[in-house]
């Protein structure tokens, strides 16, 4: 009898468990996801309003310490991008952390982006985290080009690690 008692309790709770649980678990995003698109949307904000400041101000320290060109990757961004935003989307998203007495995390995203005349595909690099060095906390890097710019190059490379700090222009190539 006691077997039965436990057999209904396990059931009535596994009932709930499943009636409060209406939206999966898998529908629950990533932390990095859910920071990534932040990130893109604080971005492209800043690139609708051709705002350089806001922009630069997303930089880490580090980023801003070690980009030579970020001036002309601003203009670069702010004269390719036109249209109005209608919608940006993860394609991917990779991450990396090293754990112990030193740690860091990051991720490279990238996004597509529609805008009213235009398909553009975006990469960045963010840190998030950096017990070792606090000043590359924030984005490191961004590249974003037409989707017709990936098309038409052969070998079309988003960029290495070795890449520089900053926003990409045409001269890093």
């Amino acid at each position: 009898m006691k077997k039965i008692k436990q057999g209904v309790i396990l059931l009535i709770v596994l009932s709930f468990v499943s009636l409060f649980n209406g939206c999966s678990l898998k529908d629950i995003k990533p932390y990095e996801d859910r920071l990534a698109e932040k990130k893109c949307q604080e971005i492209l904000s800043a690139i609708d309003n051709k705002d350089a400041d806001s922009l630069k101000a997303l930089f880490s320290k580090q980023s801003l310490a070690d980009a030579t060109d970020l001036d002309q990757g601003v203009e670069y961004i702010f004269s390719i991008v036109s249209g109005e935003l209608q919608s940006f989307e993860i394609d991917h998203i990779h991450t990396s952390d090293v754990l112990g007495s030193q740690h860091s995390k990051m991720f490279d995203a990238y996004f597509t982006i529609t805008t009213s005349d235009n398909d553009y595909r975006m990469y960045f690099s963010y840190w998030y985290e950096n017990s070792v060095n606090p000043d590359m906390i924030g984005v490191y890097r961004i590249k974003l080009v037409t989707r017709e710019t990936i098309d038409n190059t052969a070998d079309f490379k988003w960029g290495e690690v070795s890449s520089p700090a900053g926003i990409y222009n045409p001269s890093w190539d």
